[in-house]
């Protein structure tokens, strides 16, 4: 059974229910209660992700937060993904910060949901800013991120977005993932073990610049990464890269 609630102020708490049936020896099993939400999951929500998600269903658009988000596609086979989704927040003053993204296709269903709740003592908070990561896998198709940090305490929050395209791979055909400007790089222990993350390139992880534009003083190096996948028979790759100022080539 299920049913619709009077209260359509979806403010994400939690509503307690309660579920009786008129037979005196009737067995029911029923949920407690539910959270608030308008938004269809994939997955069950989170209690620290609601007042998150409320501020997307209200169309709020909070500025108290400094928020960047960024998704990079790295093809895994044909017409599938593995996708790094990045996000940049500045914390200042902040105590119980979370960050949540969903992840839309083209139609604006929600197809992925991730989340990180941070502990942030006033000290910590003010140093720099938070970088949360997740990575999913997506086939071909146009999406839609969403991006929101809301602080559980002050109720502070943000919200940024942003949009992804994978490419519908082709047999024989030459692959490559997205352009990544590097902001900089950090050294990786020795001796790791595992299945080496797209980020990662021989012995340093790659932190990309989140930012729209870029700015850089005059002789500072501005880096690029990409990979690549040449089409079978031909290992040569040829690749160009344009820069714009204001515009301009």
């Amino acid at each position: 059974l299920s049913y619709a609630p009077r209260d359509r102020a979806f403010d994400g708490r939690f509503r307690a229910i309660r579920v009786r049936v008129s037979r005196p020896h009737g067995r029911v099993q029923a949920r407690k209660g539910y959270l608030a939400l308008r938004t269809a999951l994939p997955v069950p929500a989170l209690p620290h992700e609601a007042p998150a998600l409320a501020r997307l269903d209200a169309r709020e658009a909070p500025g108290d937060v400094p928020l960047r988000v960024q998704a990079l596609q790295f093809p895994q086979g044909e017409g599938e993904a593995r996708v790094p989704i990045l996000v940049e927040a500045e914390p200042g003053g902040l105590e119980d910060l979370t960050i949540l993204v969903l992840v839309r296709d083209a139609g604006g269903q929600v197809v992925a949901k991730a989340s990180q709740q941070y502990a942030l003592p006033l000290a910590e908070a003010s140093r720099g800013p938070v970088l949360f990561y997740r990575e999913v896998r997506l086939p071909a198709g146009l999406y839609s991120l969403e991006a929101v940090a809301q602080d559980a305490r002050s109720s502070r929050g943000g919200r940024a977005s942003a949009s992804l395209e994978v490419p519908r791979g082709e047999p024989g055909r030459l692959r490559a993932s997205s352009l990544m400007v590097v902001r900089r790089a950090e050294k990786l222990a020795a001796g790791r073990e595992g299945d080496p993350g797209p980020l990662e390139y021989q012995d340093v992880l790659l932190y990309p610049d989140l930012g729209p534009r870029l700015r850089r003083g005059s002789g500072q190096p501005l880096a690029f990464f990409l990979r690549a996948w040449p089409a079978p028979g031909r290992p040569g790759v040829d690749a160009r890269v344009e820069v714009l100022r204001s515009g301009r080539p």
